[in-house]
């Protein structure tokens, strides 16, 4: 029982840690590559948690997908 509760709370701390990355990363990178949108409100130049989780989710799948269609 203590190993399954371990590996879930290695599961959701490796989650919390990516999410919170995604969420730095976004803020970093977008509204230098995309100044004029994020002025004009077409791209949120900041993200909250909860869609920084979403998109790791997202792409989790994408290239998950990609990767075991690729094999």
């Amino acid at each position: 029982m203590s190993k399954l509760f371990l590996v879930l709370a290695a599961v959701v701390a490796i989650a919390v840690i990516v999410t919170f990355v995604t969420q730095q990363v976004w803020k970093w990178v977008v509204p230098d590559l995309f100044p004029g949108a994020v002025e004009q409100g077409l791209i949120e130049g900041d993200i909250s948690l909860w869609v920084a989780f979403k998109l790791m989710l997202f792409l989790g799948v994408l290239l998950g997908g990609l990767s075991s269609s690729s094999s």
